[in-house]
């Protein structure tokens, strides 16, 4: 064998052991980061190697940024890119209320979401561990009355039966993309109104925000009846009757996630209509910088 032969076949097994050795260290040192992080949130017995079938990439990262949120004594929001400030269309009677600075996590002590899949999302990717909702998937306002969905006190309750036995200062409701296969804009507002009469007779000091309906993307919107036209023709109602009514506030939540061109980016959206951690973060925000308190 030549030496020069045998300094090429040297050199090539430097090579080898080299990339080894950084694979190696790459891999020990994740799992030791891993084992780390099981170990500071007490699930020392969990396999980062493997993943349940019925966990999506959304809760795998929401999982992760609820680590990141316990380990830095942040929130899930900062793990996000947040625009502060945030502006938007909402609107109250400023006899009777007036927005208040950004509100801290005890705000959700005091506060309920009421509604469908998106206020389901919230609860699950919004970070807040005292997030408390009277919601599911499939809920629809011609339901609120008669299906006995809310779990209370070891029972079960229908929306109604659960406002009437509960007590919060904040109510959130938001309802919109299930009533659009079921209800014209004028009746789905009216449903919306009836339901903030039930809210105020049982507690007349209550802040209650009605949510606009959130924008779905570009592809859903061009090929169903979830588009642009029907939820702008929703939200018009619905501002319309918070500015008719205004013992409320119209909350316009859609605009944390709506792109310049009105649509809900892909990046927010697991299918185009329901949210993930990205756009929840974006949402809560958008909730802590547009509290309002009675002014009278």
């Amino acid at each position: 064998m030549s030496a020069q032969l045998k300094v090429v076949l040297f050199t090539l097994a430097i090579l080898i052991l080299s990339f080894g050795i950084v694979a190696f260290m790459n891999g020990y040192l994740g799992g030791a980061q891993a084992k780390k992080y099981m170990a500071e949130s007490g699930d020392e017995d969990a396999d980062s190697n493997s993943m349940p079938e019925d966990v999506t990439t959304a809760d795998t990262e929401f999982e992760l940024l609820s680590q990141y949120a316990t380990a830095s004594n942040a929130t899930i929001s900062d793990a996000f890119t947040i625009k502060q400030d945030i502006e938007g269309d909402d609107y109250f009677d400023p006899s009777q209320f007036a927005y208040v600075a950004r509100v801290g996590d005890s705000y959700f002590d005091t506060t309920v979401f009421i509604g469908d899949g998106r206020v389901v999302d919230l609860s699950l990717y919004g970070g807040r561990a005292n997030f408390k909702s009277f919601a599911t998937e499939s809920l629809s306002l011609d339901k609120i009355s008669t299906d006995t969905i809310i779990p209370m006190n070891g029972t079960n309750l229908t929306v109604v039966d659960a406002i009437n036995n509960s007590s919060y200062n904040n109510y959130y409701i938001a309802f919109g993309l299930n009533e659009i296969a079921l209800y014209d804009s004028t009746t789905f507002a009216n449903e919306i109104s009836a339901l903030i009469d039930t809210i105020l007779a049982h507690n007349s000091k209550a802040i209650v925000y009605v949510v606009n309906v959130s924008p779905t993307t570009a592809d859903i919107s061009n090929t169903t009846i979830y588009n642009l036209d029907n939820i702008n023709a929703f939200n018009y109602a619905l501002k319309s009757m918070c500015q008719t009514r205004k013992d409320v506030v119209y909350l316009d939540l859609a605009s944390s996630v709506k792109g310049d061109d009105g649509y809900l980016s892909p990046d927010d959206s697991p299918d185009g209509m329901r949210m993930n951690a990205s756009s929840a973060a974006k949402m809560v925000e958008y909730i802590r910088q547009h509290v309002v308190e009675r002014t009278n």
